[in-house]
């Protein structure tokens, strides 16, 4: 099986007929991991049990989440215990507009620090946490840092920006940083 193909895997296989899933490209290598795209996001936390409890993959590794240009991916990667570690990727596509989606954190407790990072630094919400709340900022930031349209605060390490603005070249405030081209950040030099 090459890099590209696009087949059902031994999970899938198994899963097609329960749950509203696609096989997604396997990835290279000796022992190449299953990936599948769910497409009824409202399955997700069905589907994790049915893994977890069914199927042996005990451990949840990692949560994930890509931004498009019009949706997020999140990305799950589930591992299944000693002799085989065989691995599993899960990908579900949610709404930019109003990115949520189900939690798993009480499948996997592991999971409770993943969906708040996801939370804090990209505004991804998962229904039904029990604790969604910032983990790495402060509760008072405001925005979302790694989405791709976020401004920074001015402060101290971010601003102010010297930028061009049509004909005009100055400093700008935290509203009007669109559709603009920066030269330089400005050098402030402390006479003694």
């Amino acid at each position: 099986m090459s890099a590209n193909t696009v087949a059902w895997g031994k999970i899938g296989t198994i899963l097609k007929a329960q749950f509203n899933c696609f096989p997604q490209p396997n990835t290279a290598g000796q022992k190449p991991i299953e990936a599948i795209l769910l497409k009824d996001t409202n399955q997700i936390t069905e589907l994790m049990h049915e893994l977890k409890n069914k199927h042996d993959f005990s451990v949840l590794l990692l949560i994930n989440a890509v931004e498009y240009k019009e949706n997020f991916q999140i990305i799950y990667q589930l591992q299944k215990m000693p002799p085989n570690y065989e691995m599993l990727i899960i990908k579900v596509n949610i709404s930019k507009t109003n990115p949520e989606i189900n939690s798993v954190s009480k499948v996997w407790n592991s999971a409770n620090w993943y969906e708040r990072e996801l939370w804090d630094l990209q505004g991804i919400k998962f229904k039904g946490h029990d604790n969604l709340q910032r983990i790495l900022n402060p509760d008072s930031w405001e925005g979302f840092p790694l989405r791709k349209n976020y401004i920074p605060p001015l402060d101290a390490l971010n601003g102010p920006i010297t930028a061009v603005k049509g004909n005009a070249i100055g400093s700008l405030s935290q509203s009007t940083r669109s559709e603009v081209e920066i030269i330089e950040e400005p050098n402030k030099v402390v006479q003694p």
